[in-house]
C-alpha cells in the first residue's frame, strides 16, 4: 500500500508519502525515508500470496527493510533467493510479536527464517525450531557474513 499524509503545522503544509503496511491488529507501518513508525495499533503484518487462502509454504522476517531486499533480490534473479512459490511472508516487525505468530505456523508445511544474526534473531529461531523443528528451514546461513539480509543486500550484492 502507499499512504499519502497532509500535515498542517501552523500556516504550514508538509506532503509525505509512504509505504504503508497493514499490521494484523489494523494499524499501519508508515516507512519512508524520514520516518519509520505506526499509525495506529503496532503488531506483525501477513502478506499473502496472490492465491486465495494460506499457502504451504511461508518465510520470515524480522523487519520491513528484510522483506523488501528479500524482494528485491528475488525480482533480480538472484541465486539465493530460491524459496518455494507461492509462499507467505511473515513480518514480526519487532522480536515482541513472535508469540503473535507461532500458533498460526502450524498451518504450514515449510517455515522458511530470515533472521537476523543477532541475539534476538536467535531466540526467535530457536523458539521456532523448539516448536516446529521437522518443517523449519533456517535460511540465514545465506547472508552468513552480513547480520541481517537488508545489509546483505547493501554490502555484498
Amino acid at each position: 500500500y502507499w499512504c499519502h499524509l497532509l500535515i498542517k503545522i501552523s500556516k504550514i503544509i508538509i506532503e509525505w508519502w509512504f509505504a504503508a503496511i497493514l499490521s494484523q491488529i489494523w494499524g499501519y507501518l508508515l516507512h519512508n525515508p524520514y520516518f519509520k513508525g505506526f499509525l495506529g495499533k503496532d503488531g506483525l503484518s501477513i502478506l499473502h500470496h496472490e492465491t486465495i487462502g494460506v499457502q504451504d509454504t511461508c518465510c520470515i522476517f524480522e523487519t520491513y527493510m528484510d522483506f523488501l531486499s528479500y524482494k528485491t533480490l528475488e525480482s533480480n534473479g538472484h541465486k539465493l533467493m530460491d524459496t518455494p512459490v507461492p509462499c507467505d511472508y511473515i513480518l514480526l516487525h519487532s522480536a515482541d510479536y513472535l508469540h503473535n505468530c507461532l500458533q498460526r505456523l502450524v498451518s504450514y508445511k515449510e517455515i522458511h527464517l530470515y533472521l537476523h544474526h543477532s541475539l534476538s534473531g536467535h531466540t526467535m529461531k530457536d523458539t521456532i525450531f523448539g516448536l516446529y523443528k521437522d518443517k523449519t528451514i533456517d535460511e540465514s546461513f545465506r547472508y552468513i557474513d552480513d547480520i541481517s539480509l537488508t545489509k546483505y543486500l547493501q554490502y555484498r550484492r
